[in-house]
């Protein structure tokens, strides 16, 4: 991917990510949709000498692209009559289901508990030229004390809990 034809703003979060860690892009393609996901090359460079199995709470799940991810984005790039619904996607991590939902005509909230996290969402979400995907910091451990826009639909991959 040629990262100048990025939005200034993303261009600019890329540049910063970039600056700590060796990036790359997965390709996907869902439902007929290309998706770019902006992931660290190199896990042990992103987690330094870090024992992962010590305290599991602590390990950066949201830096892989799970195969669940995957398959949930084909789940729901399928779903018919999506246009205009919305979704939220909580623990969204790397960003998939939310980033092919959005491709394939829900409106979509990603979220995640950490910028970096958001950061990397934002970026793939420009990567994959969506324009109307929103992104929120929202830790779902904790209740949501300010009220919020509902959502018609609320995704959550397992496979990504903290």
């Amino acid at each position: 991917m040629d990262i100048r034809t990025l939005p200034d703003r993303e261009r600019q979060v890329y540049n910063r990510i970039k600056s700590k860690y060796s990036l790359t892009f997965d390709r996907l393609k869902i439902g007929g949709h290309p998706l770019r996901l902006l992931k660290v090359a190199d896990l042990q460079e992103f987690i330094g000498d870090t024992d992962p199995f010590a305290d599991v709470s602590q390990f950066p799940f949201w830096v892989k692209l799970w195969d669940s991810a995957i398959l949930l984005a084909y789940v729901l790039s399928a779903i018919p009559e999506r246009k205009g619904k919305t979704l939220l996607e909580l623990g969204a991590g790397l960003g998939a289901p939310g980033l092919a939902a959005a491709a394939a005509g829900f409106s979509v909230t990603i979220s995640d508990y950490e910028e970096i996290i958001r950061d990397f969402q934002m970026v793939s979400a420009a990567a994959s030229g969506l324009k109307d995907v929103r992104f929120t910091l929202l830790d779902w451990l904790f209740p949501i004390k300010e009220n919020h826009e509902r959502s018609e639909e609320l995704l959550c991959n397992l496979t990504s809990l903290r």
